[in-house]
This record gives structure tokens, C-alpha cells and sequence, in this order.
């Protein structure tokens, strides 16, 4: 059954209203009131009522009119059919909550990824945190400890939009968010090395068995690969997520920091360990988003 009528809201800022204002008034009647954004600032909202036939034609006037690109400005389509409609979200920045990555903008995600990609010294902090506490809980052999570590680990972030970069073709984000791994990694490693050198100054013994090169080095990552998409798109146990993913990189790290004052098989293991995983982790999390991006559309064409 066809939808005869739409409502249509448009987030704008005072800046642009006027011309939005302006325009409606001359082909359909709309209703005004101001909202709050997620940062505190003020935005206005103007709702009408459209046929479905001839909506297209406004909503293309209306982003002539609108810089989609601001972060407060945003068309939304409900179908009022039934009474309870499905939106569609045009903008840069959504100001309600959303759901997964079937439903959610790709220019929001998209936004979201850049701003995961984008580093600042929390997150070298917590990165480097993460290494020396991820050491002493080797050394101690307490996987308590180690465990601590991962919970104060940023790694996702940058995995996430790298592979979010990948799956959409943007080499920009792709390469932003590798520089801020490899970042976030060598934080994690010169921290690190600086405590395995102050415990090794300290007569502690510094070996252990070297991590392992076998069908775990590929699965693990691989699906944990997968967990990162998932998690991070539907915002569905992402803490946990992002403990397993830190566990695939930080603990080799540290050993490798530890090989470099110990046994080298544990630097040279460490390393290869850590990078490996690195890569299959952003390999298996692009695959998984571009195949749900696929699914996306095609539920997309059926919508309208």
C-alpha cells in the first residue's frame, strides 16, 4: 500500500532558517519551534506535511538551500501512513540517538569513523598506560592485571574507522586511522620498553615463552576482526569488544618490549604477533562492513 502523505523535519541553524522560512511559505504550510542540540545549542525545527509525489522536488530545494555538511542542519522523512513512520536522516550529524548499521546514515558513520580516527593525548595516555600495566602483569604472571590493561585501551577506535575507510573507499580515513594505530601502538610499546628497562635495572627476570604462530594467530583476530563492525556499528557491548581486541595487540607488545632487554625471540615474535593481528583485525572488520553496507542498500531500494 502507497504512503499518500510525509512529514517532513528540517534542523537548521538561525543562519539559514530564514531561507528555509522563505521558501515553505510558498508551497506548503509548515509549523516552527526551536530545539536543542546534543552540545547545548540552539537549532530550529520546521515540520510540515507533504504528498509523497511531489516531495521529492522540495527536499531537493531544500538542500540547495542547506549545508548538509554542519553538524546542525538535518532532513528527516517520516512516512505517516500508519501513523508511525521510518526516518531518513540527511546531514552530517544526527541529534537523536539512531540504530544500527543498516539504518544509520552513511555520512554519519562516516563522520563518526573520522572522529574515532582523529587522536589526542587521552588516548596516547591510555595507550601507554595500557602497555606498562600489560608488562607488569606479565611479569607477575597475573592475568588480573593484564586484564586491567585492556579495559584502558583505545585500540578499537582506530580499527574500526580504518576498516569503515576500506569498506567505503575513502583513503583519507584509511590512512588517518593507520597513522593513529601505529601511533597508539608505539605509545603502547615505548611505554613499555621503558618499564621492562626499569624492571631489567632492577635484576627481574624478563623471560617468558614467546607468543605462538599458529591457526590461533589467524583465527582469533579474524574474528575478532568481525566484533569490531558489529559492536562499534549497533554500540552493543563495545567496552567488552574492545578488551578482547586490546588483547590481541597489547600483550605481544609488551613481550616484545621485554625481548629487547630478555630472550630476542620474544621481540621478534612479539612484533610479527601484534602486526599480524593488527592487520587481520582491520582485513576481517572491512570485509564484515562492506558486506552489511551491501545489505544496506538492498533493504534501502525497497524503501520509499
Amino acid at each position: 500500500m502507497s504512503t499518500l502523505m510525509k512529514k517532513v523535519e528540517v534542523y537548521c541553524g538561525p543562519s539559514e532558517a530564514s531561507g528555509v522560512r522563505e521558501y515553505l511559505s510558498r508551497v506548503v504550510t509548515y509549523f516552527e519551534s526551536i530545539v536543542k542540540t546534543r552540545n547545548g545549542e540552539e537549532a530550529c525545527r520546521i515540520e510540515f506535511y507533504a504528498p509523497a509525489p511531489s516531495l521529492n522536488s522540495i527536499l531537493e530545494d531544500l538542500r540547495d538551500l542547506l549545508d548538509l555538511r554542519r553538524r546542525d542542519n538535518m532532513i528527516t522523512v517520516i512516512d505517516v501512513e500508519t501513523g508511525a513512520g521510518f526516518p531518513y536522516r540527511y546531514g552530517k550529524r544526527r541529534l537523536l540517538g539512531g540504530g544500527g548499521l543498516l539504518s544509520r546514515p552513511l555520512d554519519i558513520l562516516l563522520e563518526e569513523a573520522e572522529d574515532k580516527a582523529r587522536l589526542n593525548l587521552t588516548y596516547i595516555a591510555l595507550a601507554s598506560i595500557a602497555g606498562v600495566v600489560a608488562l607488569i602483569g606479565l611479569v607477575e604472571g597475573n592475568p588480573y592485571i593484564v586484564i586491567g590493561a585492556m579495559l584502558v585501551s583505545p585500540i578499537i577506535a582506530p580499527i574500526y574507522s580504518a576498516a569503515l575507510g576500506l569498506a567505503t573507499a575513502k583513503p583519507r580515513l584509511v590512512l588517518e586511522s593507520v597513522y593513529s594505530l601505529a601511533l597508539l601502538l608505539a605509545s603502547a610499546f615505548t611505554s613499555a620498553l621503558i618499564a621492562a628497562a626499569g624492571l631489567w635495572l632492577g635484576h627481574y627476570e624478563l623471560s617468558l615463552a614467546p607468543p605462538r604462530l599458529d591457526y590461533s594467530t589467524v583465527i582469533v583476530p579474524s574474528l575478532l576482526g568481525i566484533a569490531v563492525i558489529l559492536s562499534e556499528a549497533s554500540n552493543t557491548l563495545e567496552a567488552l569488544s574492545g578488551v578482547a581486541i586490546a588483547a590481541a595487540l597489547i600483550p605481544p607488545l609488551a613481550l616484545a618490549a621485554m625481548g629487547v632487554f630478555g630472550e630476542r625471540i620474544l621481540l621478534y615474535r612479539g612484533l610479527i604477533v601484534a602486526l599480524v593481528n593488527a592487520a587481520l583485525l582491520v582485513a576481517f572488520a572491512s570485509a564484515t562492513a562492506r558486506i552489511i553496507l551491501r545489505l544496506r542498500r538492498k533493504k534501502g531500494r525497497g524503501v520509499g
